[in-house]
């Protein structure tokens, strides 16, 4: 085994003596080695080996001693074998074990080949703690220049040969019959005597302690003149400003604006600049030696810029140099609010903007501060351009006065675009008009604008063609005098005005010729909003909101709670003029890609849960003066709402939980309603609207209703549950109710519960609605002994085009009432014609073939439901008409 020296083990550094190496941290196992060796030692020099043998051989030959004696082997040929041994077991058997070197302290080397610089020699022993011998070794020849190594004992033990200063030697530093002596350091032999003192290694080494010193001096002046040299600090901008600050200083660090500490955090750093700023501002201070210092932060505050933060100080100019020093002296700048400041910001005409600007590419992360808007006269609040971000903090319009507008953009909290007869012309886009990749986030809104009768103003607002933005994690406390929690509405560019025949045609041809035009918001994603009651007065024609949108196309609304509203929860809408005047690039995505997905109306009060239609009002009203419009008013949609939830107040006076109106397209997906006059309310002009799944019961009349002024068409109502409406004990409500309706398709509905205590009907159609589908609905329940079904009255044959699969609650007492012949089924024949195959009795028919009523085409088939041995089992019509004729199929068998 090797044991290590003390010194070893022990080090300082990891290469001995070298302190570039690094701090050594000693090794367990070598400590662990060291001291067993130490500790045998002491044993054996306390009681003397007593034993002493030539060989290891003629040791390993004599067993006959106690545990614990101690022998030394001296001269056996192999040098390693050579060393202080200890006797394990009883006498007579067990074995010795090498436990240590010889008791010498001196080894002699002697040389037996190799060069003057590769020294081979042999030893007596191969010490297992090198660093604890001294080594004798006369060289049989000079060296020369160069490194020399010695191998002893075949490799036992070898090395480099170094001089007394870690060096090689110099030539004849080892002369030929001339002694030397050297020890063992860590892995390499080094010289201590030798016959010839190196004396060009003590002046090489002279030499170099001289230079080490001399830049030593050098550093150390160079370091006591920067230390007069570096970041200068002072207690306020005040100090800093009185300060003769000593030329060579580049640096200076503010502690505090007014007073020390009231900086929000460790200060503000400051550099000095080459000439006078222009403009000089509210992050330049100039200091006694007449040289400028301007702000060298990467994330600033508004207190770095005099905020004060107590909510009663004026701190709008500090606010907007915070904004404006990250937005034109840093990249993707960042402002920070200082926790729990208040920085109130008054906002009057004669600012600039009329707001408080939020730049482009800055984020103001107000880290739990508030921003607090004093609103007096047509001003904004906060408005927000491309790339900015606002986030984690509150933003409230604390005051709001001086209005001579109504515009709902004024004193909002959060803006986008402009009011009004503010916007641009196309030649003149501004940074408000259409900003992109901005963030809203982690906010509480509030805001106190009222106006009287109608409520005004919003919480976030946006007007005009903002886009791939986000607003998410929002929370609107209750308000009882704001109209509008979230808005979205178009804007014009030039001029656009439909009030009169003249001016429609005078804003289309400004549009052709590409000097007027709309713009629209889209693409941005509403997510995880919690609006509280919104509890405005409705006046009629408008009231209190939770969302609204007009004229967007690609808005994603998902995860929104409304605890209240007066209007309409839900307001969707194509706008005064729709997408007439939209760049005809974006006129194919109008309406397109709006969603409402998981959206909660707790209470909307006597309002609409959900409005929506797809209808530019103006252009059609422009359109019956005699303007040729470039869209139809009506627009195609696919907007979707998917799991919206929504109740109402339950009286009289509440209106439909989801109205649809003046709209082609557009999905209601596992909806639901309850509370409201109905659940779903399909009005005029509404077409291709799909109805899946959901849930609409407990409402005032019916579950579903389609009662339009001017008539619906292609609805379909698939899967969903209706029950338990009538909860205002009318005489005729019922799960789904259809009127002035063309082509509606009702199927796998179920309508009504087991026991049904309000519910007249399952499902009702009046006699005005054409070709309906009714497949496959179950009807579990009806009150009284109000039919299942109920359609229109015995002869209005056209409202049916097919009636199949229908079924009912055995306990259900009246199961069908109404026309009494019902289609089954139907085919198109080969020149055109509908073929219907119907069912009905026999006796209701004139003469008993022929249908009394209703317009019938050659082929159209009647089959007898109350069939009798000996009679017809049938009618076929053999000649198209009004009802046409018709002759019996047959006669069942006697």
């Amino acid at each position: 085994m090797n044991i290590p020296t003390g010194r070893e083990v022990w080090r300082k550094y990891v290469i001995d003596g070298v302190p570039a190496s690094g701090p050594y941290t000693p090794e367990k196992p070598k400590i662990q080695a060291w001291a067993t060796w130490l500790e045998t030692l002491q044993s054996v020099i306390a009681g003397g080996a007593g034993l002493a043998y030539a060989n290891l051989a003629a040791l390993n030959a004599d067993l006959a001693h106690g545990a614990s004696t101690t022998a030394i082997v001296y001269g056996d040929a192999a040098a390693g074998n050579n060393g202080l041994y200890v006797k394990a077991g009883a006498s007579g058997s067990g074995s010795w074990s090498r436990i240590g070197d010889l008791p010498s302290a001196i080894v002699r080397l002697t040389v037996t080949g190799g060069t003057g610089n590769a020294i081979v020699a042999t030893a007596p022993e191969t010490p297992g703690a090198p660093g604890s011998k001294l080594y004798l070794m006369t060289p049989t020849a000079n060296n020369t220049a160069g490194a020399v190594t010695i191998n002893m004992n075949s490799g036992a033990l070898s090395g480099a040969l170094k001089d007394a200063f870690g060096n090689d030697p110099q030539s004849n530093a080892l002369v030929n019959n001339s002694q030397v002596l050297m020890a063992w350091q860590v892995d390499h032999f080094q010289l201590l005597i030798s016959a010839n003192v190196d004396a060009s290694g003590i002046l090489s080494s002279a030499l170099t302690a001289a230079t080490n010193a001399a830049n030593s001096a050098t550093a150390a002046a160079s370091s006591a003149s920067a230390i007069g040299n570096e970041v200068h600090q002072y207690d306020t901008r005040a100090l800093a400003v009185a300060a003769t600050i000593p030329s060579g200083v580049q640096l200076a660090r503010l502690l505090g604006r007014a007073a020390i500490g009231d900086l929000g955090g460790p200060g503000a750093l400051h550099k000095k600049l080459g000439s006078t700023p222009s403009p000089v501002r509210s992050w330049h201070f100039q200091s006694a030696d007449t040289a400028w210092w301007q702000l060298k932060e990467y994330a600033v505050n508004p207190r770095m810029f005099g905020a004060v933060g107590d909510g009663a100080t004026d701190d709008r100019a500090a606010v907007q140099d915070a904004i404006d020093f990250a937005s034109t002296l840093l990249t993707n700048g960042r402002v920070e609010g200082v926790p729990g400041d208040d920085y109130k910001c008054v906002i009057t005409t004669s600012v600039t903007d009329h707001g408080l600007i939020l730049k482009a590419g800055v984020r103001f992360d107000l880290r739990g501060a508030s921003i607090s808007l004093a609103c007096t006269g047509n001003v904004f609040g906060m408005r927000v351009q491309s790339n900015a971000v606002i986030e984690n903090g509150t933003v409230r319009t604390i005051a709001s006065s001086g209005l001579s507008s109504a515009q709902a953009i004024y004193h909002t909290p959060i803006c986008f675009g402009s009011a009004y007869g503010d916007y641009p012309t196309t030649g003149s886009l501004d940074a408000y008009a259409s900003p992109t990749g901005w963030k809203v986030r982690n906010l509480t809104i509030t805001n106190v604008r009222a106006d009287s009768p109608t409520p005004g103003g919003e919480m976030i607002c946006i007007f005009g063609g903002a886009n791939h933005g986000l607003i998410e994690d929002i929370t609107i406390p209750d308000n009882s005098t704001v109209g509008i929690g979230i808005g979205m509405d178009w804007m014009p560019v030039g001029t656009i005005d439909v009030s009169t025949l003249a001016a429609a045609n005078a804003t289309k041809t400004a549009f052709n010729a590409g000097t007027a035009y709309t713009l629209h918001p889209h693409e941005i994603d509403v997510r995880r909003i919690n609006i509280g009651n919104m509890s405005a007065p409705n006046t009629g024609s408008f009231g209190s909101h939770g969302i609204r949108l007009s004229g967007c196309y690609s808005i994603r609304v998902d995860g929104v709670s409304v605890a209240g509203s007066t209007y309409a929860g839900i307001f969707q809408t194509a706008g005064d003029c729709g997408f007439e005047f939209a760049p005809t690039a974006i006129k194919d995505f109008r309406l397109k890609g709006i969603i409402f997905k998981n959206v909660t109306i707790d209470n909307a009060n006597n309002g609409f849960g959900v409005f929506c239609d797809a209808h530019a009002d103006n252009i059609t009203v422009a359109v019956g003066l005699g303007y040729s419009s470039l869209l139809p008013p009506i627009t195609t949609t696919d907007i979707l709402f998917d799991n919206v939830f929504t109740q109402g107040s339950l009286t009289s006076s509440a209106v439909a939980g989801f109205k649809i109106t003046y709209t082609d397209g557009g999905e209601f997906r596992n909806c639901r309603a309850r509370r409201h006059s109905v659940g779903v309310l399909i009005d005029s002009y509404a077409t291709n609207l799909k109805i899946i799944g959901g849930n609409y019961n407990s409402n005032w009349i019916h579950g579903i209703q389609a009662n339009p002024g001017a008539s619906a068409e292609d609805i379909v109502i698939d899967g969903a549950r209706c029950f338990s409406n009538g909860i205002g004990i009318g005489a005729a409500d019922a799960g789904i109710s259809l009127a002035n309706t063309l082509r509606p398709r009702v199927q796998n509905c179920i309508l009504g519960i087991n026991g049904e205590g309000f519910q007249d009907f399952g499902l009702r159609c009046e006699a005005n609605v054409q070709d309906a589908i009714i497949l496959n609905n179950y009807c579990d329940g009806v009150a009284g002994s109000f039919p299942a079904y109920s359609i229109a009255s015995s002869t209005d044959y056209g409202v049916l085009a097919q009636f199949n699969g229908n079924r009912c609650r055995a306990s259900v007492t009246t199961k069908y009432g109404g026309v009494n012949i019902i289609p089954y089924d139907y085919v198109i024949n080969a020149v055109g014609n509908i073929i219907l195959k119907c069912r009905g009795a026999g006796s209701t028919l004139t003469s008993g073939t022929t249908p009394s009523t209703g317009s019938w085409k050659r082929g159209s088939l009647i089959e007898f439901d109350d069939a009798s041995a000996g009679g017809a089992w049938g009618s076929v019509c053999i000649s198209s008409g009004a009802p046409g004729t018709w002759k019996a199929i047959a006669t069942i068998g006697a």
